[in-house]
């Protein structure tokens, strides 16, 4: 997933809840079932592999 589908995604379900992002965490499941993660941070994860400037990921890190 792209960041920008994550922001587009995440402000319009909010949207639709009526909710204020500001006020809304951010967790993690592995599947619908298993259990929930709070993301604590959104960190640079992988660069480009030719300059290794670019950045190409970001990792969501959890506590557990």
């Amino acid at each position: 997933m792209k960041a920008q589908t994550l922001i587009n995604r995440i402000l319009k379900t909010c949207e639709e809840n009526g909710v204020d992002p500001r006020h809304v965490d951010i967790n993690y499941r592995r599947t619908y079932d298993s259990d929930v993660y709070p993301v604590k941070l959104v960190e640079e994860d992988l660069f480009d592999a030719e300059t290794n400037k670019q950045l190409t990921s970001i990792a969501l890190i959890t506590t557990k």
